[in-house]
This record gives C-alpha cells, structure tokens and sequence, in this order.
C-alpha cells in the first residue's frame, strides 16, 4: 500500500499542494495520501 505525506509552506504554496494531493489521492486512494492541513503537534 502507498502512503503519501505532503507537507508544505502555508503562506505561498498551499493552493499547489492541494491541487497535488487532489491528484495523488485519485490515483492511489483518498486514504493514502495525508496533506498537512493542521499543525501537528510533535511527538
């Protein structure tokens, strides 16, 4: 199973990475692909 992770800058990218995410998750599945949409906590 392929598992994406997409992390990316917020101010100048994140319409970039969503379009990506969009396109990867059609491809190999709505679950394998995590776009950082909220801060993750560390740990």
């Amino acid at each position: 199973m392929t598992r994406v992770f997409i992390p990316y800058r917020r101010s100048d990218t994140g319409y970039i990475a969503r379009m990506l995410a969009d396109r990867l998750q059609k491809h190999y599945g709505e679950h394998s692909v995590f776009l950082d949409v909220d801060n993750i906590p560390p740990g």
